[in-house]
């Protein structure tokens, strides 16, 4: 006669199967666990650069950015949550008047700005509405992404404006040269009065077409081991 009772589980197969979910699951809290530790370890360790730091994923949503960009884009920095898009924070900084260069061709700035985040190459800036100039420097990453640094270069800017106006209004007439090959890359209108040239016209010259020298040229010699190294 067949028995036809019902199947009685293992008792001792149960609990083996309820040791390895357990073993299991606390393997799986340990990693998230550890996840966690390194990626604080990770946001430590960019909040302390003194440039700002921001990682998107391969859709332009925000993964992890520092302080310092934070500070950079405070006028925005309300919009800055895991998982939202850049353009979307560029778009509402556009309106809000945060981006001067946008003013009056908005869609064509944020069209320019988003190709840039998407192809980046060289360097750009970027001015602010406070005042402030913003090197930006972006590269993709291997899964799509992208990672961009943010540098504020406004005392730089501001510097390179003051010696331009010593440089444009010095009565004295003043000539800059590149070193390797002597050609004249900029010239002042005391320059331009005296020797009689346009600019285009000094653009093609180089330094010893217009000044004679008792050997070599005063920039040629007695350079230190920085500079020289500078130049190569």
């Amino acid at each position: 006669m067949t028995d036809r009772s019902p199947t009685r589980a293992n008792p001792q197969n149960a609990a083996v199967e309820t040791d390895e979910l357990t073993r299991s699951r606390a393997e799986a809290e340990a990693a998230i666990a550890d996840a966690r530790k390194s990626h604080e370890r990770l946001r430590q360790a960019i909040d302390i650069l003194p440039q700002g730091i921001v990682f998107l994923d391969s859709e332009g949503r925000y993964v992890l950015w520092n302080r310092k960009y934070a500070e950079i884009y405070s006028k925005t920095a309300d919009l800055f949550v895991q998982g939202a898009r850049l353009e979307d924070t560029l778009r509402v900084g556009v309106a809000r008047g945060d981006y001067p260069d946008a003013i009056g061709r908005e869609e064509e700035w944020i069209a320019e700005r988003l190709k840039r985040l998407y192809q980046p190459g060289e360097r750009h800036e970027q001015n602010l509405s406070d005042g402030r100039v913003i090197l930006i420097d972006e590269r993709r990453t291997d899964d799509g992404g992208v990672i961009g640094l943010r540098i504020d270069i406004t005392e730089l800017k501001q510097r390179e404006a003051s010696f331009r106006l010593l440089f444009d209004g010095n009565p004295v007439p003043m000539i800059v040269c590149a070193l390797d090959d002597e050609r004249i890359l900029g010239v002042n209108d005391a320059a331009v009065a005296h020797y009689g040239y346009s600019r285009a016209e000094f653009e093609k010259l180089t330094i010893r077409s217009l000044q004679a020298f008792d050997g070599q040229p005063p920039w040629t010699t007695d350079r230190s081991s920085e500079e020289q190294a500078a130049r190569i």
